[in-house]
């Protein structure tokens, strides 16, 4: 039986730890594991301007949110499929992407209504706003299920999904590239236009380690150029 080890780690990046005052780190991931062979995984990073002065807790609340929402699926799936396996992949394969982004992204603002009722009241400029304004949270998503037998990964904005064998490195996903710190959002009015998605049933080797990587965008422009970071 394949074994999955998981490591997961928020680092602040030296831009925000230079400025003054520095900017709390806005990465934010999480793990969770289904059972020993499905693992779902997830990464975000708020955009920390200063439209965004809350977006790490709208990180924080997006990895969460992919997080539930996808055991959800699962768990529905699961139910429908009678035992049989390939009828359960088979569920996952055709499950519309658009209905589990439009799902998360209404989870994700009711969450973030609810910490602006709350917050707001530290803030003179924010008390007497009754609705929030999405782009105070504004972050991006990375998302993974990963699974004995197939993977299945979603991704709104920049960042890195990278798949790593004996073969090399390939980018799962060829996320749009921007100038900048453009990029898009959650917080966009409809997230599920911008949305990737990739879907991939995997052929069992028990012997043949592998290795998935998400990471927000701030690793990889850490390197020279991509030839670097994929020799790294």
């Amino acid at each position: 039986m394949n074994k999955f080890i998981t490591l997961e780690k928020s680092v602040q990046g030296a831009s925000h730890k230079s400025k003054t005052p520095p900017v709390v780190c806005q990465d934010k991931c999480m793990v969770r594991k289904i059972d020993d062979e499905t693992y779902i995984l997830a990464v975000a990073d708020g955009h920390g301007s200063e439209r965004c002065r809350f977006s790490d807790i709208g990180a924080e609340l997006a990895v969460r949110t992919f997080c539930e929402m996808m055991e959800e699926v699962l768990e529905n799936c699961e139910k429908t499929s009678n035992g049989d396996r390939d009828t359960f992949i088979r569920k996952i394969r055709t499950y519309d992407d658009g209905r589990i982004i439009k799902t998360i992204h209404k989870i994700w603002k009711k969450r973030i209504e609810k910490s602006f009722n709350v917050i707001k009241h530290e803030h003179d400029d924010l008390k007497d706003i009754d609705v929030v304004d999405t782009e105070l949270y504004g972050t991006t998503l990375i998302g993974i299920v990963m699974a004995k037998d197939f993977v299945y990964c979603i991704q709104i904005g920049d960042g890195d999904i990278a798949y790593v064998d004996s073969f090399g490195v390939k980018q799962v996903i060829e996320a749009d590239k921007f100038l900048g710190t453009e990029t898009y959002s959650l917080s966009n009015e409809k997230p599920w236009e911008n949305v990737i998605t990739f879907f991939q049933r995997r052929k069992i080797d028990e012997s043949a380690p592998y290795l998935f990587i998400l990471t927000t965008d701030g690793f990889s422009k850490s390197f020279l150029d991509d030839e670097q970071y994929h020799v790294t």
